[in-house]
């Protein structure tokens, strides 16, 4: 592994780039002010902190009240679970916005089927002012922003996890569905087009409750629940994810 090491360091330098080094190792944890260790996403952090899936502010802080936008969580999700088609895409990505090549990637392994920038056509609406890249479909008064801006609710971060799940072949049984959405307090408050995604997701314990149990799906993530549910989903996926040095 140190000679394999060596000889990519060895490339890399004599190519004049800058890139992240895999650490044998997982490097010491950074620890952040505003997260102390009893915090229930600390490991979370560090784990999305030291594999550059997340990073902190230039004042040394996480921020784990602030909130997530949608581009944010989708950038987060590409650069875990689809590093191969991020790739590709970012290395199209001139002139393109800095979320673009996350959800290009996420595009094209449905990741964002079922959300209103969805590769479903019915989604696309009646009128003539919609355009296709990629097989994304948005309105050209958004100007290609796709309204990815805006925070990301726990109801359409659920989707996005369950279509995660999907893509890796994981289901739930409809007994653990059912059995998951008798424990949600506000279970007749959820949109039927997010229902089997809520379920699942609640099942798996990817995304819990809050303390009554509720799920609030109309509310928006924060950094530390994003953390958090991408590391719950890692682990209930497996998905190895090395450690970089020099985050």
């Amino acid at each position: 592994m140190k000679k394999l090491l060596s000889v990519l360091l060895t490339l890399v330098l004599s190519m004049g780039l800058a890139l992240p080094v895999m650490a044998e190792e997982a490097p010491e944890p950074i620890r952040f002010p505003d997260v102390a260790e009893t915090h229930y996403a600390a490991e979370a952090v560090d784990w999305c902190v030291s594999r550059g899936v997340m990073l902190g502010y230039e004042d040394g802080t996480f921020r784990p009240g602030a909130p997530v936008t949608r581009a944010q969580f989708c950038v987060m999700l590409a650069r875990v679970f689809f590093p191969e088609e991020l790739d590709r895409f970012e290395a199209q990505a001139q002139g393109q916005p800095w979320y673009w090549p996350s959800l290009m990637a996420l595009a094209r392994k449905g990741i964002l089927a079922g959300t209103w920038w969805s590769t479903d056509d019915s989604w696309r609406g009646a009128d003539d002012s919609w355009r296709r890249t990629e097989d994304i479909w948005w309105r050209a008064e958004d100007s290609g922003n796709f309204r990815v801006d805006v925070g990301v609710s726990r109801y359409e971060m659920a989707l996005l996890l369950y279509n995660v799940m999907a893509r890796n072949f994981e289901s739930i049984s409809l007994s653990e569905q059912d059995a998951a959405s008798q424990r949600i307090p506000d279970w007749d408050r959820v949109p039927d087009r997010y229902a089997i995604s809520v379920s699942s997701v609640y099942a798996a314990g990817i995304i819990t409750g809050h303390a009554d149990g509720s799920f609030q799906g109309g509310n928006m993530v924060t950094r530390a629940q994003a953390a958090a549910v991408v590391y719950r989903l890692v682990l209930y996926l497996g998905v190895p994810m090395i450690p970089v040095v020099g985050v």
